[in-house]
């Protein structure tokens, strides 16, 4: 018999699957990239490239933890009873795990996510992801040596997705998309002339550069802000990371680039 205590007894944990799947279901909507795992009850967030949450199920107790992998585990976070305990360590898991984040700021599990892993096989996720960082933020200006029709059809498919594009978006590619390839430059006027016209981006200008080889592929946001995009923009069918950092280097990379561009007349 247990003796008389002015204790309660501790509370029975109240955590099970359908809680955790409700849970994480708006952070899914928000962007960020959630998971089943190879078990029933195991849940993976992705946090960075090289950093991922668990959530699992261990011996009839959750567990909350960061790690490179399975049972790779670098912190336990905690043993949640409730989902105030789930969420309490969740908060802290992103906040912390988070340091070394591409744009060395740490992330906040309340707000949506600042870096994302493309897929190959999932092109339009892929696109979503692209949308789900850029949010509430306005295109201001892109920089793809590869720009062409197909990465303007991209572009034009985020903002059927609600992405905003500034009316006098700046757009910076290479020479040799607006030259003549295999009988048809891959950039044509035609064609920027309607993307122009269907967007209202009546302040718009494009202009290109002898460009070669491998080039930094990224969009210029409002709120100073810079999308590394990673692949160029004519084909999201890639395995990369793309990822939000402030724009402070590649406004000023851009700016000098686009005073030596030649404008291409539309």
């Amino acid at each position: 018999m247990m003796s008389n205590t002015p204790f309660p007894q501790y509370p029975v944990a109240r955590l099970n699957r359908e809680d955790i799947i409700a849970y994480l279901t708006p952070y899914l909507e928000k962007g960020w990239e959630i998971y089943q795992g190879n078990q029933e009850n195991q849940f993976i967030v992705r946090l960075l490239d090289n950093l991922k949450l668990f959530i699992e199920l261990r011996e009839g107790k959750w567990r909350v933890y960061t790690g490179l992998d399975v049972d790779k585990s670098l912190a336990i976070w905690a043993y949640p009873d409730n989902l105030g305990e789930l969420d309490s360590a969740i908060i802290t898991a992103v906040s912390v795990g988070s340091v070394g984040s591409p744009s060395g700021t740490r992330i906040e599990w309340s707000s949506a996510p600042t870096a994302v892993r493309l897929n190959e096989r999932e092109p339009a996720s892929n696109l979503a992801k692209l949308v789900a960082l850029i949010g509430s933020s306005s295109i201001e200006a892109i920089f793809d040596a590869y720009l062409d029709n197909r990465g303007l059809e991209t572009i034009l498919n985020m903002a059927t997705l609600g992405i905003n594009i500034s009316t006098n978006i700046r757009l910076l590619t290479s020479t040799k998309m607006v030259q003549l390839s295999s009988g048809m430059p891959r950039l044509t006027t035609s064609y920027v002339r309607n993307w122009l016209n269907q967007l209202g981006c009546s302040g718009a200008e494009i202009r290109h550069n002898p460009y070669t080889g491998h080039q930094r592929r990224f969009m210029l946001l409002s709120r100073s802000q810079s999308l590394i995009v990673g692949p160029s923009l004519n084909n999201l069918s890639v395995n990369e990371a793309s990822h939000l950092e402030p724009d402070t280097a590649d406004i000023s990379f851009f700016n000098n680039e686009w005073q030596s561009a030649q404008q291409l007349s539309v």
